[in-house]
């Protein structure tokens, strides 16, 4: 091989791992623009026909969900959400709409992300026969918070905070807008606490909650290609980059979606089909 080929042959190989190394850093670029801030895991949960469903979706690959287990589930119950202690557990909040049950508000320790379990239960003291949690909230700083009305999930709601140990219990409530329903309490990493309020006759709407004030701060309505929702979303949640996420069904299919939601103007980006009710990032 004279010097002049192997030359142009080395020259070859050089340009083509170039071009190589350049399509696979643009790849892992383009992989990254999106929620690359937000490689994390949601942990979602469905009940359907007596039983818990739990799936998860990893936001790197939002297209694969993967079914983590299912648990048995009383009839007579509603799913309100999903949460994640500070020991990793994750916990299911529930309503019980049976008649003449005297605590309504019930958590269930399901586990840890890597292992399904049936672990305990425990009922929420502090309420009225009639009342029940709507959404809870474990603030990065400060006890508990949460949603708490009829147990038919209709007004008037309170923003209330909780007492932690062997039982829950509430401690103080705030009554908010007697007109509105609000659901789905969450809180970014810039300490802001999100939720969704919905209006008789109106669409639903991203506002946030100062804790401090106990105060509701309308933001604006949640609308999927420039069309307002007509129903609530199923849930709310906040990742580690400050991106808002729901769970929203705006096309009636019966099936839920996860879409990014822009916490100025509340425009919902379609992201990936999941199929779940309530939903938490978890660790």
């Amino acid at each position: 091989m004279t010097i002049q080929k192997r030359y142009a042959m080395e020259t070859n190989v050089k340009n083509a791992l170039r071009h190589c190394a350049e399509v696979a850093a643009l790849w892992i670029c383009c992989t990254n623009l999106g929620h690359g801030q937000d490689s994390q895991i949601l942990f979602g949960v469905r009940m359907v026909d007596r039983q818990l469903i739990v799936r998860s979706l990893d936001l790197a690959n939002p297209q694969a969900v993967q079914e983590r287990g299912k648990l048995s589930q009383q009839t007579g119950e509603r799913l309100n959400g999903v949460f994640q202690n500070a020991d990793r557990s994750i916990n299911v909040l529930r309503t019980t709409t049976a008649r003449g049950v005297p605590l309504r508000a019930l958590v269930r320790n399901i586990g840890i992300p890597g292992v399904l379990t049936d672990a305990a239960e425990r009922a929420i003291g502090g309420l009225s026969s009639t009342e029940a949690i709507s959404s809870l909230l474990l603030p990065i700083s400060g006890p508990p918070v949460a949603l708490v009305a009829h147990y038919s999930d209709t007004p008037p709601f309170f923003l209330v905070t909780l007492q932690t140990g062997s039982q829950w219990i509430i401690t103080t409530r705030k009554r908010l807008d007697a007109d509105a329903r609000y659901g789905h309490l969450t809180q970014c990493p810039d300490g802001i606490v999100y939720a969704t309020s919905m209006e008789p006759e109106a669409h639903p709407r991203l506002v946030q909650i100062d804790l401090h004030k106990n105060a509701v701060v309308p933001v604006h309505e949640i609308a999927f290609n420039g069309v307002s929702l007509q129903n609530d979303v199923a849930d709310l949640t906040c990742g580690r980059s400050g991106q808002l996420y729901a769970l929203a069904d705006p096309t009636y299919s019966r099936s839920n979606s996860l879409f990014a939601i822009n916490s100025i103007t509340g425009a919902a980006t379609w992201i990936s089909a999941f199929d779940v009710e309530r939903m938490a990032f978890v660790h």
